[in-house]
């Protein structure tokens, strides 16, 4: 892509424009990171998927500069590209991984093909004819469809609850599932005779059945698809638009008598609160937080406080994120409640961030007293809204402590690196750097991390991020490090001001020799394992130890392939059966260089 600073190349740029939620000037029509050139435009981009390329660009003109440096260099290094299999530069460039982004100089907007529409149409109404029939549906068959309605939801996740009809009917003829499809919640002793599986398959089966009967809820989901579907043509799902869009920041905290839930729009907080009915106060915590969510959205949607806007909304409760962000739930209840999420999203356009919080942070915003009808602490008694939100805030921001810390058993030579260093110096072949992102941007630098991982596999790379916004980085994350660990707030670097832990992840040089990378071997579990320990009876300790597993990989770089195997692999060391007084060698024994095939791995 060359020289970013060359104002002749297609692909120059000046800096990283960070436009985060949380931030006092945050703009919701913005990208929350991008690249600019020194005019001010957002600058040109590569994207690759598989062996096809995109570029970007600002204008028509400069996107087919970008287009022709990238097929020059690509013919240039041995990789053809041939000029007439090109598209035209467009703002509806067709179909690519799946889906079609277009934007119409309003909108950003992302769709599926006519054809792919067509047939999602197709299969929906294919299974409501069974439906309407109240018919067994063929199992392959079923299971096909469902494989390629997925598919169609990553483009329209407001279609992803009402899939849950199709998993339960290829599910129920499963051991331990009642009358509608749901895993069975009691007891084994507690079961009752007649559930669903043996009710309307007989017997419980080892494998499925020809054709599945279908559950009750079946046919409601499936008249929902097809309401969803009704348009002839592929609706345009809006990424992001141009025109004023607002942003709100609510918070809800549930206790087993009371509720209490608020939302500050245009600087003005709205809040509501009481007691749950002894019916609801006897159902699970999980229920509860979810529910006082759901409810506060859809009274704030009735009196058009939150319509078109996009609202971040904190919770102390794990289960509540996690279901939201999968669209689902194994429960019944909790899904419900998902459903009446996506539906409010879908009917009032709103754009909905569901951000789990620690419960000290939600004591510190007053909301936790507003569920028993305290409305004088925290954001109730006049402080800022945006102090109980630090989602724009960097972990070395938030603690003078850190860095320093890091630096004790990372070594000086440790390079913090800004919104810049992440697509430049952070893809150096060599050095050790921190990647401190905000949450909110970390998304776009644990993307980066990879890349720079998978060019550069000589650098060694830290990151630290308190544990915000987590459904959108953490997975990803936990699969290029090779060892990920929490840091309690309990530490002089990580104090209990801070609220939720931080999380930090290292990656390590690859090694010369097979297995090549540290992840899962006996020497990250120990690692791993002696943290906990140390975490719960001398946090102070926790330097020392990771200075010293920084050694011991350091010093494996130069050691021969037997000890680098013998220390990575950590297979058992078995005696197999002598023959003729022989000695054989041992499985995991790599002392002649030698790895044995029968251990490996």
């Amino acid at each position: 892509m060359g020289d970013r600073s060359d104002s002749s190349n297609p692909f120059q740029w000046h800096k990283v424009r960070l436009n985060l939620p949380g931030s006092k000037d945050y703009d919701p029509t913005l990208p929350w990171v991008a690249k600019i050139r020194l005019d001010g435009r957002i600058a040109c981009d590569l994207l690759i998927y598989v062996d096809d390329f995109r570029t970007t660009g600002f204008s028509s003109e400069i996107c087919w500069q970008a287009t022709r440096q990238t097929g020059s260099r690509c013919n240039y290094l041995g990789v053809q590209d041939a000029s007439r299999k090109r598209r035209k530069q467009s703002q509806t460039p067709g179909a690519w991984a799946g889906s079609i982004i277009m934007s119409d100089g309003e909108d950003l907007v992302v769709m599926v093909s006519q054809e792919k529409w067509d047939k999602t149409r197709a299969k929906v109404r294919w299974i409501h004819s069974f439906c309407l029939q109240s018919q067994p549906i063929p199992f392959k068959e079923l299971e096909r469809v469902r494989g390629f309605l997925v598919y169609t939801t990553r483009t329209y996740p407001e279609m992803v609850p009402y899939l849950k009809g199709i998993h339960l009917t290829l599910d129920g003829w499963r051991d331990g599932r009642d009358n509608e499809g749901w895993k069975w919640v009691k007891p084994k002793e507690e079961m009752e005779e007649d559930m669903f599986s043996e009710a309307v398959y007989g017997e419980a089966q080892d494998s499925a059945p020809e054709n599945v009967v279908p559950v009750p809820r079946l046919a409601s989901d499936i008249a929902a698809l097809v309401e969803l579907t009704v348009p002839l043509q592929p609706p345009k799902h809006t990424i992001r638009s141009k025109a004023s869009l607002s942003v709100a920041y609510g918070f809800g905290d549930a206790s087993g008598q009371g509720f209490g839930c608020g939302v500050q729009v245009d600087e003005r907080f709205h809040y509501r609160f009481g007691n749950w009915a002894t019916a609801e106060s006897e159902k699970s915590s999980n229920y509860r937080e979810l529910n006082n969510l759901v409810l506060g959205l859809e009274s704030w949607a009735q009196e058009n406080l939150i319509n078109h806007r996009e609202i971040f909304l904190f919770t102390d409760n794990t289960t509540a994120e996690g279901a939201y962000y999968r669209g689902t739930s194994t429960n019944k209840v909790l899904f419900g409640l998902v459903l009446r999420l996506r539906k409010l999203e879908l009917h009032h356009k709103l754009k909905l961030h569901v951000v789990h919080i620690s419960g000290t942070r939600m004591i510190a915003s007053g909301i936790d007293g507003l569920s028993r009808g305290d409305t004088g602490e925290g954001i109730l008694g006049g402080q800022s809204v945006l102090s109980f939100v630090p989602l724009s805030q960097t972990a070395v921001e938030r603690s003078g402590y850190l860095m320093p810390w890091i630096q004790s058993w990372a070594g000086l030579q440790l390079k913090l690196l800004n919104a810049d260093g992440w697509f430049e110096e952070g893809h150096s072949a060599k050095g050790v750097y921190l990647w401190a992102p905000a949450p909110a941007a970390a998304e776009a630098a644990v993307e980066q991390l990879c890349l720079a991982r998978h060019k550069r596999t000589t650098a060694t790379h830290i990151v630290a991020i308190p544990r915000l916004m987590t459904a959108q980085w953490r997975k990803v994350l936990g699969k290029v490090a090779d060892t990920l660990f929490t840091v309690p707030i309990k530490t002089k670097a990580w104090s209990y001001k801070m609220h939720e832990p931080l999380i930090i992840a290292i990656v390590l040089p690859l090694n010369r020799f097979y297995p090549w990378t540290y992840r899962r071997s006996a020497l990250v579990g120990a690692l791993e394992g002696q943290l906990r320990r140390v975490w719960e009876a001398m946090p102070e300790g926790a330097g020392a130890v990771l200075c010293k597993f920084f050694k011991q990989t350091s010093s494996l770089a130069t050691m021969p392939e037997g000890v680098v195997r013998k220390v990575l692999c950590a297979a058992p060391r078995r005696q197999l059966p002598s023959s003729g007084g022989k000695k054989r060698g041992r499985p995991g024994d790599w002392s002649s260089g030698r790895c044995n095939k029968v251990s490996r791995g």
